[in-house]
């Protein structure tokens, strides 16, 4: 079913994108502040992105970046590290019992 609504004109307010992003908005890509810190912080060290950082303070240290620069370093560390293979997922033993038993491992779920 799908239904349609009518939103008056002003009622929502898009915010635009930042020009830096940093830990104060952090949430823009999703992040928390502790995770934007790190990823600028990474970022800093990459001789490829580091003149893409800039230094808002000292002490306490903080970084920032144009959103657009950040998404490119996670793409690119990301590409680097290969794709992502799922390991085995850890069990306590209960599905051994359960097929011990007889007993369908995933519960009886489909």
């Amino acid at each position: 079913m799908t239904a349609t609504i009518a939103i008056p004109v002003g009622a929502i307010t898009v915010a635009p994108a930042p020009a830096l992003f940093g830990a104060a908005c952090a949430s823009y890509l999703g992040m928390e502040p502790e995770q934007a810190a790190r990823v600028l912080a990474e970022m800093a060290k990459d001789k490829a992105f580091a003149s893409h950082v800039v230094v808002l303070s000292r002490r306490p240290r903080a970084l920032a970046a144009p959103p657009d620069d950040v998404l490119r370093f996670l793409r690119a560390e990301r590409s680097a590290v290969g794709p992502v293979v799922a390991e085995e997922p850890v069990t306590d033993g209960a599905a051994d019992v359960l097929e011990e038993l007889g007993l369908p491992r995933d519960g009886g779920r489909k």
